[in-house]
C-alpha cells in the first residue's frame, strides 16, 4: 500500500508541476519564453502536438555497487529501448539549439550480457527495469550536423534476479552460525533485493550527434540509485532539496544563455551533470541524503546508442 501511495503522490507532483508550467507558458510572450523557462519548474510536457516521436536503442556496460557489500559484483551489460517525443528548437539566432525530450524506457541489465564466464566468484546480477525520464540541453547547429550535450533525470522500477550460488538462501540458526560475518552481511543485503521490485532514480550525462533529421547517435554515462525500501517523507525531502539546487542552476544558466548564448550548451552540460553526479556520490552512502538512511544499490553505466526520429 505504501508503494502505491508513493507512486500516486509522485505522479500528482509531476502533473501538478506540469499544470503550473502550462499556465505560466500561456501568459508568456515569445520573447519572455527564453527568460522565464525552467525556473523552479519540473518541465514535463504532456502536449505532444508539436513534438516528434522517436525510438532510441542503447547498448553498453556497467558496474553495480553496494558500499557495504563485502564481496564483488560482476560487471554487467545493458540493452535498452526508449520511446518518446522530441522537440528541438532554434533559439538566440540560427546556431543555438534547445532540446527537450520525454520518454518511457525499458532495460535489461545483466552480467550475462557482459560476459558468459561462469567460473567467476563475483556475484552475478540480472534485472529488468521500466521507467520514465526527461532530457534537456542546449547544442550547436553546425549545418549538416548538430551536437547536443544533454542532462537527463528519471524514475525507474527494477525487478532483481541475483545468482546466490555463493550465499545461503536463508539465514536461520544454526545454519547461519556456519558462515563468517561478512557472508552473513552480504546475504542480508542480497535478501533486500533478490526477487523484489525496487524503486529508484537515475541521472544521465550524454552527447547526441544529429547527422540528419532522422538518424542520431549518442554516447552517455548513467548513474542510478535503487532504494532497498520506501521512506516517503525522507525521500520527498531529499528530492525537493535536490530539485531546488537544480532549478537554481537553471536560473543561472538561463542568464548565461541571454548574455553569452554560445557558452550556454557547455556550461549547462558541465554544471547540471556535475551537480547530479555529486548527489549520486552522496546517495551512495545514504539513499535519501542528507537524511540518515540506508546504503542503496547503485549502478554506473556507459552506453552508446542510435536514435530514429520520425
Amino acid at each position: 500500500m505504501l508503494k502505491k501511495i508513493t507512486i500516486v503522490l509522485f505522479i500528482l507532483l509531476l502533473v501538478g508541476g506540469n499544470y503550473l508550467n502550462a499556465q505560466t507558458h500561456q501568459q508568456d510572450t515569445t520573447e519572455d519564453k527564453c527568460n522565464n523557462h525552467e525556473w523552479f519548474k519540473w518541465k514535463w510536457s504532456w502536449n505532444w502536438e508539436d513534438e516528434n516521436p522517436f525510438i532510441e536503442l542503447n547498448y553498453g556496460f556497467g558496474e553495480p555497487e553496494q558500499k557495504e557489500f563485502y564481496s564483488s559484483f560482476a560487471k554487467t551489460g545493458i540493452a535498452e529501448i526508449k520511446l518518446g517525443f522530441n522537440s528541438t528548437d532554434k533559439i538566440h539566432g540560427e546556431n543555438i539549439l534547445e532540446i527537450n525530450e520525454r520518454f518511457i524506457f525499458g532495460s535489461r541489465i545483466s552480467s550475462d550480457i557482459y560476459s558468459t564466464n561462469n567460473d567467476t566468484k563475483e556475484v552475478k546480477t540480472n534485472l529488468f527495469r521500466i521507467g520514465f525520464a526527461k532530457r534537456n540541453g542546449y547544442g550547436y547547429d553546425l549545418g549538416r550536423v548538430s551536437i547536443l550535450p544533454y542532462h537527463e533525470t528519471g524514475f525507474v522500477w527494477s525487478q532483481f534476479d541475483i545468482d546466490r550460488s555463493n550465499y545461503p538462501d536463508r539465514l536461520i540458526p544454526p545454519e547461519s552460525s556456519y558462515f563468517p560475518p561478512e557472508v552473513l552481511n552480504d546475504s542480508q543485503i542480497l535478501d533486500r533485493y533478490n526477487k523484489q521490485t525496487r524503486f529508484g532514480t537515475l541521472a544521465e550525462a550524454g552527447v547526441r550527434l544529429d547527422i540528419s533529421s532522422f538518424v542520431s547517435f549518442n554516447a552517455a554515462y548513467e548513474s542510478a540509485v535503487i532504494f532497498p525500501r520506501h521512506l516517503f517523507w525522507k525521500q520527498s525531502g531529499s528530492f525537493i532539496l535536490e530539485s531546488i539546487g537544480s532549478s537554481s542552476l537553471d536560473y543561472f544558466i538561463n542568464e548565461i544563455l541571454d548574455s553569452t548564448p554560445a557558452a550556454a550548451p557547455v556550461v549547462n552540460f558541465v554544471l547540471k551533470n556535475a551537480y547530479s553526479y555529486g548527489w549520486h556520490l552522496l546517495k551512495k552512502d545514504k539513499m535519501n541524503w542528507p537524511f540518515n538512511t540506508e546504503t542503496p544499490f547503485t549502478y554506473e553505466i556507459f552506453k552508446v546508442g542510435i536514435t530514429l526520429t520520425f
